[in-house]
């Protein structure tokens, strides 16, 4: 079970101490997070890509997803996008339920890691 925490921790001198007041302040409003994902994994026959995610991220908190290549990363960021549906859990944004909102109407955009679609760039 992957339990991914929102409490980023800066070594950059005093900057730590401004994202930790940030961070307090952000989680002292005791406001619902902007994005919740429960219980969230994703099955591609055998393989587990994404096995039961856990992640809160509250109102404008700066979050980044960090990890090795095939660990669930973009498989993850497609189920939020609504590019891919989980085959177990749910994830909400603003306290909406998105399992049954198409992904050309969730409040989210994506941008591709490849370029293929823009041969120019």
């Amino acid at each position: 079970m992957y339990k991914i925490s929102h409490r980023a921790e800066f070594a950059v001198g005093c900057q730590l101490c401004q994202h930790q007041r940030y961070s307090e302040e952000l989680m002292s409003r005791n406001e619902p997070s902007i994005i919740s994902i429960c219980g969230v994994s994703k099955h591609f026959g055998a393989v587990h890509a994404v096995d039961n995610v856990d992640l809160e991220i509250q109102r404008g908190e700066f979050f980044s997803l960090l990890g090795p290549s095939g660990c669930g990363k973009t498989t993850l960021l497609r189920m939020l996008a609504g590019l891919e549906t989980p085959s177990e859990g749910e994830i909400f944004i603003d306290e909406q339920p998105m399992s049954a909102i198409p992904a050309y109407r969730r409040p989210v955009n994506m941008v591709f890691q490849n370029y293929a679609i823009f041969p120019h760039l």
